[in-house]
């Protein structure tokens, strides 16, 4: 949905799901924080907020 960043600080990412039953955050974290890892991974952030 959105994101907003303090370079080199930290990064927020709003999510939400258009489908009931899923949970967003869980979708953007996935199976052991693989999904959230790459992420973390790309952008170089300590602090990822969802």
């Amino acid at each position: 949905k959105s994101i907003a960043r303090e370079a080199g600080f930290r990064t927020k990412i709003a999510v939400a799901s258009q489908e009931e039953g899923i949970d967003p955050v869980g979708s953007m974290v996935g199976q052991r924080g693989t999904r959230i890892m790459a992420v973390i991974n790309e952008i170089g952030e300590k602090k990822l907020m969802l």
